[in-house]
């Protein structure tokens, strides 16, 4: 996926998982909205995990579903906002001011989300689990025609750790997900709020 025409309202979220000790239940929240204005384009490309069919009786046998295993791309961006870069990118502001980038990373991840124009209703877009690599670093001299200059951010796009439920009795499916979009029937409120907090799948 490439979207470039009509980006806008980027926004970030640090995604704390929590694994309840004793059922096992693994519970997703979201920490406050980080924006990120200025997106020029984001160009995500879907890691589709192989399948390997099983062989038997001279025919294909079994056919193992196909699974997403997630996304990767980057983020063009006008400039990095700092408060990303603190809350995930593995940068600390020290007592003079400075952003200093540390060696020692850790793992975190966020979910995002924005918007794309539509015909008629802005489609709203969300990403449940990503983590963000190290943006790219150039720099030019000024010319007569002054030219803005952008930061790409590398982008990993993961399966959420925790199922989701759809559909009840035998139609009944729980699996991980990945990303979600609004609709024309998408609740007039969960479309309001949006950008707000990542949207749940909703479950029976």
């Amino acid at each position: 996926m490439k979207v470039k025409f009509g980006l806008s309202h980027v926004n970030f979220f640090v995604l704390t998982e929590t694994t309840d000790p004793v059922t096992g239940a693994i519970t997703m929240t979201y920490g406050a909205k980080i924006p990120a204005p200025g997106a020029v384009n984001l160009t995500l490309n879907v890691n589709d995990s192989d399948v390997t069919p099983f062989y038997a009786d001279d025919r294909v046998y079994y056919m193992p579903a196909k699974k997403a295993s997630g996304l990767t791309g980057e983020l063009e961006l006008a400039l990095i906002p700092d408060a990303l870069k603190t809350a995930a990118m593995n940068y600390i502001e020290d007592e003079d001011g400075v952003m200093v980038e540390v060696a020692e990373s850790k793992n975190v991840y966020v979910g995002f989300t924005f918007e794309i124009d539509g015909d008629d209703k802005a489609r709203k877009l969300v990403y449940y689990k990503a983590q963000l690599g190290q943006p790219n670093v150039s720099a030019a001299t000024t010319e007569d025609t002054k030219t803005p200059t952008t930061e790409t951010l590398p982008i990993t796009v993961l399966p959420t750790n925790k199922e989701f439920t759809f559909g009840t009795g035998a139609d009944a499916v729980s699996t991980t997900v990945v990303s979600g979009y609004s609709t024309e029937d998408t609740d007039a409120t969960v479309y309001a709020d949006w950008h707000d907090e990542p949207h749940l799948p909703a479950e029976p």
